[in-house]
């Protein structure tokens, strides 16, 4: 039966002595990270998934499994093969992932996972959370810090880094930076949980979600509008002095990349639409970020754009007013004058 809580660590062939174990102010005192682990976060109820090896630490199975059952958990032997090529990789990964149904709540411990399973619990990892919605609550790691002393520490960020690297490849690829923002979003509540306030990461992130749904729209004069706003909110970013993380830096090196070919030059920081005027520069700018989008394969988004930008053009050749060139009534006329050069070019060819 596959349960709902995981606690997921594994047995290997190394002495396990009696240890006092400590985190967060706590201390327990086991043979095995994993109890002390679950006495610390109070997991009773949950249900241990013990993977190992053939011949690997299986002489250690009943303790543990007694210790588990005194911490309020049930415990589950799995017998792993040892990985010596890809099949044998992908067999264990299968292995794993089955035995993890969805919207499960998972805590890993990595203390004991040796050789090649730290790498295939990421694998696996990596694929329930993305996939099938499974909530990753920590994962932690025993380091020895004395004579029967040693310390868990939580290492959850470094996993987290695996998503930061997908959201900046999918902004790279596709030129979708939701899921890039939808991270931020995350760190900056996680920066208020630890009673760290910065009003600049928080404009910087709202700046960043708002443009980021521009160009999901594509939409090119808010495109253009939130890029300058995003830009002055990294500037003000950068001059602060509260400490941010290594993944926020990250997508500011990302957004920097692209706001600043894009940010409509105006000293304005909050323009709003009507105020954009249109001329060459415009046009230009316009014309760039369409070839933006066509260099990210998405065609249905770059033949609206070109459509719109045509519009733009016979307005500003018939030297209409640059301030009301966004209003429906003036974009209909052109629109109308360019469905007559269509129909004439018909009877033509």
């Amino acid at each position: 039966m596959l349960r709902k809580q995981l606690l997921i660590t594994s047995l290997s062939d190394s002495d396990y002595t009696e240890t006092e174990y400590s985190m967060g102010g706590n201390v327990h005192r086991s043979k095995f990270p994993p109890v002390a682990l679950a006495t610390m976060l109070q997991l009773r109820g949950w249900h241990a998934l013990v993977f190992a090896s053939k011949g690997a630490g299986h002489e250690h199975y009943a303790d543990l499994q007694k210790e588990f059952e005194c911490a309020g958990l049930t415990a589950e032997f799995i017998e792993i093969s040892v990985a010596r090529s890809q099949s044998d990789h992908m067999s264990i990964l299968d292995l794993m992932t089955d035995q993890i149904c969805d919207n499960s709540e998972v805590i890993l411990d990595i203390t004991y996972s040796q050789g090649h399973l730290p790498f295939i619990y990421l694998a696996a990892l990596s694929y329930l959370v993305g996939l099938r919605a499974v909530q990753l609550s920590g994962i932690y790691h025993g380091v020895t810090v004395g004579a029967g002393l040693a310390e868990l520490i939580e290492i959850t960020a470094l996993f987290e880094l695996t998503q930061w690297y997908h959201a900046i490849a999918t902004a790279k690829q596709s030129g979708d930076h939701r899921p890039l923002v939808t991270l931020m979003e995350k760190q900056r509540r996680e920066l208020f949980r630890h009673k760290i306030e910065s009003a600049e990461v928080s404009n910087t992130v709202s700046s960043m979600k708002s443009l980021s749904e521009a160009l999901a729209s594509g939409l090119p004069v808010e495109i253009g509008i939130y890029s300058a706003r995003v830009s002055q909110a990294l500037m003000n970013m950068e001059k602060s002095t509260v400490p941010t993380s290594i993944t926020l830096k990250f997508a500011r090196e990302r957004f920097r990349k692209v706001v600043d070919q894009w940010a409509i030059a105006n000293d304005l920081h909050k323009m709003q639409k009507k105020d954009v005027r249109l001329d060459w520069n415009e046009l230009s700018r316009q014309l760039h970020l369409t070839e933006w989008f066509l260099q990210k394969q998405q065609q249905p988004t770059v033949a609206m754009l070109l459509r719109e930008w045509f519009v733009s053009l016979v307005l500003h050749l018939r030297a209409e007013s640059a301030d009301d060139w966004l209003t429906h009534g003036t974009r209909a006329s052109a629109e109308k004058l360019l469905n007559s050069l269509e129909t004439a070019c018909r009877k033509i060819y």
